[in-house]
C-alpha cells in the first residue's frame, strides 16, 4: 500500500464500533422512599375547566362573595335550565354580550365580538433608537411608543404636516391677499411662441451680434495714444 493510501485510509463502516462501546457505567443505587405512618389528607385537584370557568365568572360578575364552582357535568347542564335573572346577569363587561351558562371562557374570549371590543395594540415606533435627538427627548421624559405628540402634556402634532402642491411661483403669504392658487395658475401670463428663423435671418442675427461685440471691444480697449502713434488720426 502506498503512502498516499495510508494517509487516507479509514476503517470500513461495517467494522466500526458503535458510539460508547467499551465504556462501563457504574450502577446508581436508588434509595427507597420513606413512608410516614401519619395519614395525610390529599385534596382532590380541580380540573382545568373548573378553574378557568371560576376565574372567568369572578371577572365578569364582579361578586363580593365567592363564586360557586361551575357545573361540569353534562347531565346537570342539560337538565338544569338557568333562570331569566341568571341569564341577564351573565353579561361580559368588555363586549356587553350575554354569556351562556355552558359556554367556556376561552370560547367567549376568542369570539369575534369580544376581540373587536378589546383595545387595539399598536406596534412600537419605527424611529431609530440611536438618534441623538430621540435620546435627548427620552431624557426629558418623552416616550415614542405612547403615540403622543411633543410637549409637556402631549399637545404637539403626532404626524408631520401633509405637503401640498404649489403650482404657481408666488411667495409665501400670497394666498392671504385673496388670490386663490388655482385661479392664479389660470391667470398666469402665457408664454409667447418661439419664432422660427430661416437661414437669412440667422445670418443677419450673427452679423449684428458680431458688430455689437466689436463695438464693445472698441469701447473698452481703445487707446488714443496708440492710435496717434500708429498714425490712424491725422
Amino acid at each position: 500500500m502506498s503512502r498516499y493510501e495510508d494517509e487516507d485510509y479509514e476503517i470500513p463502516l461495517v467494522d466500526q464500533r458503535y458510539f460508547g462501546a467499551g465504556i462501563k457505567r457504574k450502577r446508581v443505587p436508588f434509595v427507597a422512599a420513606s413512608h410516614s405512618n401519619q395519614t395525610q389528607a390529599i385534596a382532590t385537584p380541580k380540573t382545568a375547566g373548573e378553574e378557568a370557568c371560576n376565574a372567568y365568572l369572578s371577572i365578569v360578575l364582579k361578586r363580593q362573595s365567592t363564586v360557586p364552582p361551575c357545573e361540569t357535568s353534562a347531565a346537570n347542564t342539560v337538565n338544569k335550565a338557568p333562570s331569566p335573572s341568571e341569564i341577564e346577569s351573565l353579561v361580559c363587561l368588555v363586549c356587553k354580550t350575554p354569556v351562556t351558562q355552558g359556554q367556556k371562557a376561552e370560547d367567549h374570549a376568542g369570539s369575534i365580538t369580544h376581540q373587536v371590543c378589546l383595545p387595539h395594540s399598536h406596534p412600537p415606533s419605527s424611529l431609530d433608537r440611536q438618534r441623538k435627538g430621540l435620546n435627548m427627548l427620552e431624557s426629558h421624559g418623552w416616550d415614542p411608543d405612547r403615540r403622543q405628540g411633543l410637549g409637556a402634556t402631549g399637545q404637539g402634532i403626532l404626524h408631520p404636516v401633509r405637503t401640498q402642491e404649489k403650482p404657481d411661483r408666488h411667495g409665501l403669504g400670497h394666498d392671504q391677499q385673496g388670490h386663490n392658487g388655482a385661479a392664479a395658475w389660470k391667470d398666469r401670463p402665457s408664454r409667447k411662441p418661439q419664432q422660427r428663423l430661416d437661414a437669412g435671418k440667422v445670418r443677419r442675427l450673427e452679423e449684428e451680434s458680431r458688430r455689437k461685440d466689436a463695438h464693445l471691444r472698441d469701447l473698452f480697449y481703445r487707446n488714443e495714444d496708440v492710435e496717434k502713434y500708429l498714425g490712424e488720426q491725422g
